[in-house]
């Protein structure tokens, strides 16, 4: 099977944003477990899910008294041994040769010095950090290809955030039944235009903040989508409301000298989605499509050009669930870690206890 698009602008545009609408709430779920785990690894112990559909969550480090609950490290040592385990993983590309003659052999030794030598300007260290934590944190992380447009370095391999990820169609009963897999962040404006122009040729000539949907981001302020937790109390729980999570620009409004009162108190950013719509093996692209606000910037069906080609943004999965996001190292963890702390904090407390009392 495969997801069928319609071809007019209106009506692409339509389907994709209800295709993408469940796909976002899908992955709200699981980043409430995501920021869960972030926040738990650097100490805090106080979790208020204000509201798991669309993701928020509440954090403190200190209890309701003002006072830090004692902490079990366990969890750390284990994650960072598991860190260190997978560190160690040679990820230089291979060629393995499809039989025993000796053309086999001619072919494979031909494509393992040409891997070598496209990997060699390739920091596989510092590409191997960035997948292996995200990885056994979240258990879900993209891997992407892609095209810069400069000569000097023309193609560049991203790690792409498991919060960046959507799949088509949403809640779907096991990874084989995926039809499509998407890309979804927020990006600067300015970034938008050099890239399609550099390597799609395109020219963006829309205003941002009509069909593009742009949104006027405060200098100092966070970009959409990038926030690490929604509210962070100085003790106890936060009982605020998850409309008001965002950060507010601390700075103030800035003036642009040049030009009588005329605001200049932020940069316009867009949500741009790219979506990769699978052929019948699920393994080369049918159809590439580029969607931001409400314009398709690129429409490319490979499959009526007769051309195959790899999807270049692939899912690597730590504990496999069937669905499009998976479960991590660090999440069957958390539970055992907690209850152990709890026991030591009560047995502590009644060691405290029969000092003082006898």
């Amino acid at each position: 099977m495969r997801l069928e698009l319609p071809n007019k602008e209106d009506a692409l545009v339509d389907a994709l944003e209800r295709e993408l609408q469940p796909g976002e709430t899908e992955m709200n779920v699981h980043l409430v477990t995501w920021k869960i785990i972030d926040a738990y690894l650097a100490g805090v112990r106080k979790f208020k899910i204000m509201d798991r559909w669309s993701g928020h969550v509440s954090i403190a480090w200190e209890n309701s008294k003002g006072e830090i609950d004692m902490r079990f490290e366990e969890i750390v040592r284990q994650y960072l041994i598991e860190c260190g385990r997978y560190m160690k993983m040679d990820i230089s590309p291979v060629a393995v040769k499809k039989g025993e003659s000796l053309d086999s052999l001619r072919k494979a030794a031909i494509a393992n010095a040409a891997l070598g030598s496209l990997a060699a300007r390739m920091p596989k260290e510092k590409f191997k950090r960035k997948v292996v934590i995200p990885f056994l944190k979240y258990g879900t992380v993209g891997i992407s290809h892609y095209e810069t447009g400069d000569p000097d370095m023309p193609d560049i391999i991203e790690v792409v955030p498991a919060r960046q990820l959507r799949g088509f169609p949403a809640y779907v009963d096991g990874i084989d039944n995926l039809m499509g897999i998407a890309r979804v962040r927020w990006v600067p404006m300015e970034w938008v235009k050099a890239k399609m122009t550099a390597v799609f040729d395109v020219k963006m000539k829309e205003d941002p903040f009509t069909r593009l949907r742009a949104t006027d981001i405060p200098w100092g302020s966070t970009p959409p989508g990038q926030q690490s937790y929604d509210r962070i109390s100085p003790h106890g729980y936060d009982p605020g409301s998850a409309l008001g999570v965002r950060r507010q620009d601390l700075l103030g409004t800035q003036f642009d000298p040049s030009k009588s009162q005329a605001r200049k108190d932020g940069r316009p950013y867009v949500q741009m989605e790219e979506i990769y719509v699978y052929d019948d093996s699920q393994e080369f692209v049918a159809r590439y499509i580029i969607k931001v606000g409400d314009v398709i910037l690129v429409d490319e069906n490979f499959e009526k050009k007769g051309i195959k080609v790899v999807c270049p943004l692939h899912v690597a999965r730590h504990t496999d669930i069937g669905r499009m996001f998976a479960r991590g190292f660090v999440h069957p963890l958390i539970p055992f870690n907690d209850q152990i702390e709890k026991m030591f904090q009560s047995l502590f407390k009644n060691i405290r206890e029969l000092d003082t009392f006898g």
